[in-house]
């Protein structure tokens, strides 16, 4: 047999780890809204030269969890799509084998020999 096969012991394993993905990133959304907002209040804690490298790395955390979250929305609607492939894939070998099993039972009629 290839290597090349999908095997879901759940019908619907790729949508629902698409949804997972999806809430995930919801909940990282609003844990960075909450410490970028206590982050804000850095100029209240921070002074001199600190509080210039402190802004830069909160502005870079920022980008990189708007990447994270990007990343998290693409890959969790590519999953809901490879789930419509694969009930598309699984239906469509379901009708072919059910007419090939109704062409194989014409065969079976007994012969005379």
């Amino acid at each position: 047999m290839s290597d090349n096969f999908v095997g879901l012991t759940s019908a619907n394993a790729l949508a629902q780890g698409g949804q997972n993905l999806g809430t995930e990133a919801q909940n990282l959304q609003a844990q960075l809204q909450s410490l970028i907002s206590d982050m804000s209040r850095d100029k209240d804690a921070i002074r001199g030269d600190a509080l210039g490298q402190f802004q830069a790395a909160r502005s870079e955390l920022e980008r990189n969890f708007s990447e994270l979250l990007r990343w998290c929305a693409n890959n969790g609607v590519k999953l809901g799509d490879a789930q419509t492939q694969v009930n598309t894939t699984d239906s469509t070998s379901a009708d072919a084998f059910a007419t090939a099993a109704s062409a194989g039972a014409a065969l079976s009629a007994p012969m005379n020999r």
